[in-house]
């Protein structure tokens, strides 16, 4: 090739772009604060999955408490819907109390109307990152490397879409939420850690549902007859008493605690 003269063609460096200028931001709302009970800070986010059948969009909704995974969706393109979708799957699970603080990154999905529809009906705070600082969400950036270290292949790239969902849910519904362990947590599970947590919440057995391309949607009926009744009823509380807060690293500014995390009247709920 040197001796004829020929350079091999570059690849452009992959870069996707998931905001539009002058689309409204809102501030940081979550830099000062630190959760003392579940469903007081939701942090969300979006990444990619890639198969030899072409891309996934990943959707996650993490309780910042607990580091449970509330809502998630996979789909195949990157409309708001995608956002909109994980977060009704999350409203039928989980009650959160008006003045929730949702935090994201400024993607276009997120700043939408869309999205800041059903967040204003459940009485919720929607708060973003600073333009092109991904650790103001670090705990999302966290959760996505975990997920691509322990369940994606070696190689990043899933043979079929249908294996991808199929890993994916294995992954988040039956090994992340409820028995990998987490140093944040005390080397507890999500679930563990919000089950030990005293809180008040109705819950309706899991109903086994089979994977196909809406895996995830399924797994979540029986439990309400849509997520436009979630999004109705959503501002019952389910807060408990806070945990010992955990101590702050050595030179940082202490985090204020969210008011309404102590006893208003709370009731024991052990599972």
């Amino acid at each position: 090739m040197r001796e004829s003269g020929v350079v091999a063609r570059a690849k452009k460096a992959f870069r996707p772009r998931t905001t539009t200028p002058g689309q409204a931001a809102a501030p940081n709302l979550i830099k000062e604060l630190q959760p003392s009970a579940p469903d007081q800070v939701w942090v969300s986010d979006i990444t990619y999955v890639a198969t030899f059948e072409g891309w996934l969009y990943l959707a996650v909704i993490l309780d910042l408490f607990s580091r449970r995974v509330v809502g998630w969706k996979l789909g195949q393109t990157l409309e708001s819907e995608l956002v909109v979708t994980a977060l009704s799957n999350a409203l039928v699970l989980r009650q959160p109390q008006a003045g929730l603080y949702f935090h994201s990154d400024r993607g276009s999905q997120y700043s939408s109307q869309a999205v800041r529809k059903p967040l204003s009906v459940i009485g919720a705070e929607q708060s973003m990152s600073a333009a092109g600082n991904c650790y103001e969400n670090a705990t999302m950036e966290a959760f996505f490397s975990t997920l691509k270290t322990e369940c994606f292949p070696d190689n990043q790239l899933f043979s079929t879409r249908v294996q991808a969902r199929r890993e994916i849910f294995q992954y988040i519904e039956l090994y992340y939420n409820n028995q990998r362990l987490h140093s944040a947590l005390g080397y507890q599970s999500p679930r563990d850690y919000e089950t030990k947590f005293e809180r008040v919440i109705d819950i309706e057995p899991n109903q086994a549902q089979g994977l196909d391309a809406a895996t995830e949607d399924r797994a979540l009926r029986g439990r309400t007859s849509s997520a436009g009744v979630a999004l109705q009823t959503a501002g019952v509380a389910a807060y408990g008493r806070p945990t010992a807060p955990r101590p702050a690293p050595a030179g940082a500014s202490p985090k204020r605690k969210i008011p309404g995390g102590s006893g208003d009247g709370v009731t024991r709920f052990l599972r």
